[in-house]
């Protein structure tokens, strides 16, 4: 072994693995020959950061059970490190060259779970058909790039996502927006089962790439958040539960990273359960009664529970402008100041007065959903030449 290839291990490969606590491929690599041989018909692209995988992996069980032949491309081999076990064969092509197998491979359709750089390269792949699926539903403001013009059919959940595509000035072809659900809510999501409120997630989202997607709770308005469920966990024998964003800090902008890592510390001090990058958000929304978030999509995922939602409001913008520019905040009770929390959450636990407009609005931004995978799976089907 060359001194290069050792300095690579030691340095890059070593600090990796450790910091993401992982010791084996979850998958088998598979080669260029094993691709031809599949000849898959159907693609999920996944690009970026390691800790992008969580956004291919809310797809995992939807492609599995897709009537067509399906894969995963991984242009990140760390993406590999935290995708989760899957029967979907998983190809690593980090070169546009090996990109390129894929028109000859029998590909049709690329499904794109997010916008990574990379995308300037499997787009120019013309002669196949490219969606874009998103990773969640929301109000943010990147749900209105002018990067969603070069897909050729754009996946909305309902009513909301297309109406927000078409009011937002971008040259919406017609039929690039097609209305599917979130299919796979389905699968990994329960509907409420019980009234009392035995447990409560709080999911921060986290601080974006630029300020104008900065929604996160992460900042002090967090810590006081944490101390006071602190209180009602102790009052109230009530279970936490503290799922941050995998990217949180990432962009150390605004501090965020410092407040993250003593929110962190004040999490384990008061003996919250911390669920990390590669435990899924769904147990947990299963698991608990109430939800505790941002402006994210964990709002509209939530909502198919019928469980009551907490929006918080750490920059204390106005009921007015929370309702106009994210109609999600509409199902949600709106946390303004901090030390409000135990009233608020004492009121949900003995009223939830919000009960019949989350149903409302549930049924505008995710329609039908009870039949999203199967509007899903007739929509690639068909799409397939």
């Amino acid at each position: 072994m060359n001194e290069q290839l050792k300095c690579i291990i030691k340095c890059v490969l070593q600090p990796l693995l450790k910091k993401y606590s992982l010791k084996k491929l979850n998958n088998k690599v598979r080669s260029i020959e094993d691709l031809y041989e599949k000849s898959p018909e159907v693609i999920l692209y996944l690009d970026g950061k390691a800790e992008s995988a969580y956004q291919g992996n809310m797809w995992l069980e939807v492609l599995e059970k897709l009537d067509v032949s399906t894969a995963i491309v991984v242009r990140n081999y760390f993406i590999f490190y935290t995708l989760n076990k899957t029967l979907t064969p998983v190809y690593y092509l980090p070169n546009f060259n090996d990109l390129e197998n894929l028109e000859t491979a029998g590909v049709q359709i690329i499904l794109y779970p997010a916008n990574p750089q990379s995308v300037t390269q499997s787009l120019r792949l013309h002669r196949l058909s490219h969606f874009f699926i998103n990773h969640g539903e929301s109000d943010k403001v990147v749900n209105q790039s002018k990067l969603l013009m070069a897909y050729d059919k754009l996946l909305v959940a309902g009513d909301l996502a297309e109406e927000r595509l078409l009011k937002s000035g971008l040259p919406i072809r017609k039929n690039q927006v097609v209305k599917v659900g979130r299919p796979q809510l389905e699968f990994l999501l329960d509907k409420r089962t019980r009234s009392e409120i035995k447990s409560i997630l709080y999911a921060p989202t986290w601080e974006g790439f630029v300020e104008e997607a900065n929604y996160t709770s992460v900042s002090m308005y967090g810590l006081d958040l944490l101390n006071q469920l602190h209180e009602i966990a102790n009052e109230k024998q009530i279970k936490i539960f503290f799922k941050p964003h995998p990217f949180t800090g990432t962009t150390k902008r605004n501090a965020t990273d410092k407040y993250f890592r003593e929110m962190k510390k004040l999490s384990e001090k008061y003996d919250f359960t911390i669920i990390g990058n590669n435990d899924s958000i769904y147990k947990y929304m299963n698991i608990s009664d109430l939800m505790i978030t941002d402006i994210s999509s964990t709002i509209i995922d939530y909502l198919y529970t019928d469980k009551p939602i907490i929006l918080t409001n750490p920059k204390n913008m106005s009921r007015d402008l929370l309702k106009d520019d994210f109609k999600s905040s509409e199902a949600t009770y709106i946390l303004d100041n901090v030390n409000l929390l135990k009233s608020l959450f004492s009121d949900i636990d003995k009223y939830d007065n919000l009960s019949d407009e989350r149903k409302n609005i549930k049924d505008y931004i995710l329609g039908d959903t009870n039949s999203s995978f199967s509007n899903f799976n007739e929509l690639i089907c068909s799409s397939l030449k």
